[in-house]
C-alpha cells in the first residue's frame, strides 16, 4: 500500500518539496559533520539562532555525531533554541548518511492549538482583570475625589457657620451700646434745641427790655463766644452725626441679616435685602480697589431658598468679581423674577476668564491664584449650592479684557 502511495506521489516531487520547504509545521534541516548548515526549510529556520549547530540543545550536535553509525540515530523530542531565550520542542527523527545529518521533525499542532487556546483564555482573563482593576481604580479615584470635596465643603461650611456666629455676636455687642448712644444722642439733640430756644428767648427779652446795659452785655457775650456760629455749626454736627449713627445701625442690621448663615432650613426671604447685607461685608474690599457697585433690581423680591447657603453663593461671586478687578472698575448686580424663577446676575469689568480654563472654573480645588492664596472652592461651592441644593443653574460668559457675567437661575419654590 505504501509503495502504491509512493508511486502516486513520485510524479509530484517539486510540489511536495516546495510545500515542505515553505511549511511552518514541518521542520527539515541538513547539517554537515563540521556543523555547517547545508539546507533548512522555513519551519526549522525560525527556531535556529546565530550558530545553527549550537541551537540543538537536546540532543546536542556533538551527541548526534557520537551516535552509532546507523541510518536512524535519534527519534523523540528535540529541543531547539538557546539558554537565554524561549526554546522550542519538536517531535524529531535524525538520520545519518555519509558525512551528513538529516533532521526531520514536526510541531505538535494539536498541542500548540491547545496551548494557544489556553493562552487566549488566560489573556482574556488577564484582560478582564485589568478592566475590572481599571473600573475599580476609577471608582476609587471618584470616591476619593468626592471625599476630598465633601471634606472641603464641610470645612468651608464650618468656617462660614463660625463666621456667621462671630458676625452675629459682633452685631449683638455693637447693638447694645449703639442703642444707648442713640437714646442719649436723641436727648442731647433735644437739650441743644432747648438751649438754643432759651437763648433766643433771653435775646428777645433783652431787646424788649428798657435796660440798655442788659442788651449791650448780652450782645458782647454773643460776640465773645461767637454763639451764632456755635448754634449753626452744632446743628450741622448733630445732623451729620445722626446720619452716621443711622449708617452704623444699617451696617449692624446688615450684619445681623448675614449672620443667618446658621439657618439650614428653607425660608422665604427678601432677596434684595439679603444681597445688600452681603454687599456690606465686602464694601471695604471694593473701596480698597476703587470698585463702583450698581444695583439694578426692584425694591423687594421674595424668594424661597436656604438663606445661609444663598448668602455664601453671593459672597463668593462678589469676592471673585472683586478679585478679577485689579484696580478701579465696576460690579453690576441685577435681579428680576418671573412666575417660576428668579434671575441674579453679577457682572464685573475685570480681566476676564481665559478660554482654555473656562471649563474648569467650577471644578473643586481649581484656582489660578498662587499657592497659599486660594483654595479653589469658592465657585465650586457656589455651583453645588445653586444646582444641587436649589435645583437651579449657574453659568457665565466672559471675554478677556472686558469682564465676566455670572448668571444664577433659581426656582421661586425649592423642590
Amino acid at each position: 500500500m505504501i509503495n502504491e502511495h509512493n508511486k502516486l506521489l513520485a510524479k509530484w516531487p517539486n510540489e511536495i518539496l516546495a510545500a515542505t520547504n515553505a511549511s511552518n509545521a514541518l521542520c527539515l534541516a541538513l547539517f554537515g559533520f563540521d556543523g555547517e548548515l547545508l539546507f533548512v526549510n522555513a519551519g526549522f529556520k525560525s527556531f535556529l539562532k546565530e550558530n545553527p549547530a549550537q541551537s540543538l540543545l537536546n540532543p546536542t550536535f556533538e551527541r548526534l555525531l557520537k551516535s552509532e553509525n546507523t541510518p536512524l540515530i535519534f527519534q523523540g523530542l528535540m529541543t531547539i533554541g538557546d539558554f537565554d531565550s524561549q526554546n522550542t520542542t519538536i517531535e524529531a527523527k535524525v538520520y545519518r548518511k555519509d558525512d551528513e545529518i538529516l533532521i526531520l521533525g514536526e510541531i505538535d499542532v494539536a498541542n500548540m492549538l491547545s496551548q494557544n487556546n489556553r493562552m487566549s483564555a488566560l489573556n482574556q482573563e488577564v484582560n478582564n482583570l485589568q478592566r475590572q482593576l481599571m473600573k475599580e481604580k476609577m471608582m476609587l479615584e471618584k470616591t476619593l475625589g468626592e471625599l476630598r470635596e465633601t471634606q472641603a465643603l464641610l470645612i468651608h461650611s464650618e468656617k462660614m457657620n463660625a463666621l456667621g456666629q462671630l458676625v452675629a455676636g459682633i452685631a449683638h455687642e455693637i447693638n447694645n451700646p449703639l442703642a444707648f448712644i442713640s437714646s442719649n444722642f436723641h436727648s442731647l439733640n433735644n437739650s441743644f434745641n432747648d438751649i438754643r430756644d432759651a437763648f433766643s428767648a433771653f435775646h428777645q427779652f433783652a431787646i424788649n427790655s428798657e435796660n440798655p446795659s442788659l442788651n449791650q452785655n448780652l450782645a458782647e457775650v454773643e460776640k465773645k463766644f461767637d454763639l451764632d456760629f456755635i448754634f449753626d455749626d452744632t446743628a450741622d454736627m448733630i445732623k451729620a452725626s445722626s446720619e452716621g449713627l443711622n449708617r452704623v445701625k444699617k451696617i449692624v442690621e446688615d450684619l445681623r441679616t448675614f449672620s443667618r448663615l446658621g439657618e439650614s432650613e428653607i425660608k422665604t426671604i427678601e432677596l434684595i435685602s439679603n444681597i445688600k447685607s452681603v454687599l456690606s461685608l465686602v464694601r471695604a474690599e471694593l473701596k480698597t480697589r476703587d470698585i463702583e457697585v450698581e444695583m439694578m433690581a426692584p425694591d423687594k423680591l421674595s424668594l424661597e431658598c436656604y438663606p445661609s447657603e444663598l448668602n455664601q453663593v453671593i459672597l463668593n461671586l462678589l469676592i471673585n468679581s472683586a478679585q478679577a478687578i485689579e484696580s478701579k472698575g465696576k460690579i453690576t448686580i441685577s435681579a428680576n423674577s418671573s412666575t417660576d424663577e428668579v434671575i441674579i446676575e453679577i457682572a464685573d469689568t475685570g480681566k476676564g476668564i481665559p478660554d482654555e480654563i473656562q471649563n474648569q472654573i467650577f471644578n473643586p480645588f481649581f484656582t489660578t491664584k498662587p499657592v497659599g492664596t486660594g483654595t479653589g472652592l469658592g465657585l465650586s461651592i457656589a455651583y453645588k449650592i445653586v444646582t444641587g441644593l436649589h435645583h437651579g443653574s449657574i453659568n457665565f460668559s466672559s471675554k478677556i479684557g472686558t469682564g465676566t457675567i455670572f448668571k444664577i437661575s433659581l426656582p421661586t419654590k425649592v423642590k
